[in-house]
C-alpha cells in the first residue's frame, strides 16, 4: 500500500479476487496486533498528508492555514476532542515544500500533542485571541505573526494562503500581516473525494458498530417482554 491510495497486492489475495479493503466480509478488528497487518495508521496520516499537498499544488496555494478541528486532524493526525473544534483556539500550517507546523493550546494539550504524536516535529503554542476581551485584536496579531514566521521559513509567504476558517478578527489581522488569502475548502474537499485503503477500512469497521447496534434494537431490546430500564435511584 502507498501514498497513492491504490492498494496494494500485499492486501489482494486470490482467495477473495480483490483488494482487501474493497470486500465488505474480511474486517480487521479495531485492536492492533505485532502479528496482523490491520489498519496501518502511520501509512494513513501520510497518504492524507500527500493527497493535501497535491491538491494544494494544484490549486495554486502556498501553503494552508487550517482552524477547523477536521482538517487539523486531516494533515496533522492530532485530535484533542469535538469541543475544540471550531472555536479557533488552536490551528496548523501547511508549508509547501514543508512539513505542518501544528499550533496547539497553552499547557497540558501542548505537552501531550509534543509527547504522544512522534511524527510531528513542530509543535507551537497557539494565540487565541477569542474570548480576550479588549485584548482580542493584539492576540489575533500574535497569530498572524506566528504564522506568517511559518511562512517565512518556507519561503512561501508572498505566495497564496488557503484559509479553511476565520472570523472578522483573524481575517483583518491575517491581512494586515500581508498575507494573501483564498479559499481552502475546495483544496481540502477535493483531497477528501478518494478515500484511502486504510480509510475504507476504518469506515467498514464504523459501518459495522452501526450494523452491530441496529441488529441488536431491532432483536434485542425491542423484543416482547423486555421491559423498560429504570434509572438507578438516588
Amino acid at each position: 500500500m502507498g501514498s497513492n491510495g491504490e492498494g496494494s497486492d500485499l492486501r489482494t489475495h486470490d482467495f477473495i479476487g480483490e483488494p482487501h479493503e474493497y470486500n465488505p466480509r474480511r474486517l480487521f478488528s479495531k485492536t492492533g496486533t505485532d502479528y496482523w497487518g490491520q489498519v496501518d495508521f502511520d501509512q494513513l496520516r501520510e497518504d492524507r498528508l500527500a493527497k493535501a499537498r497535491k491538491r494544494m499544488d494544484e490549486e495554486g496555494l502556498g501553503s494552508l492555514l487550517l482552524f477547523a478541528g477536521e482538517n487539523i486532524r486531516y494533515v496533522t493526525g492530532s485530535y484533542q476532542g469535538n469541543w475544540k473544534y471550531n472555536i479557533f483556539i488552536r490551528y496548523a500550517v501547511l508549508p509547501k515544500g514543508g512539513d505542518p507546523v501544528l499550533f496547539e493550546t497553552v499547557g497540558s494539550d501542548l505537552i501531550r500533542s509534543e509527547m504522544d504524536m512522534p511524527w510531528l516535529d513542530d509543535v507551537r503554542p497557539a494565540m487565541t485571541w477569542r474570548w480576550a476581551e479588549g485584548a482580542e485584536g493584539m492576540m489575533a496579531e500574535k497569530m498572524a505573526e506566528g504564522v506568517r514566521e511559518v511562512l517565512e521559513e518556507n519561503g512561501v509567504e508572498d505566495e497564496p494562503v488557503g484559509v479553511d476558517a476565520y472570523d472578522q478578527t483573524a481575517y483583518h489581522a491575517l491581512q494586515d500581516a500581508g498575507l494573501e488569502l483564498e479559499n481552502a475548502w475546495s483544496a481540502i474537499s477535493k483531497a477528501r473525494v478518494r478515500k484511502t485503503p486504510d480509510e475504507l477500512e476504518l469506515l467498514k469497521m464504523s459501518a459495522a458498530y452501526g450494523d452491530g447496534a441496529m441488529w441488536r434494537a431491532m432483536n434485542e431490546w425491542t423484543k416482547p417482554g423486555i421491559p423498560k430500564r429504570r434509572s438507578p435511584r438516588r
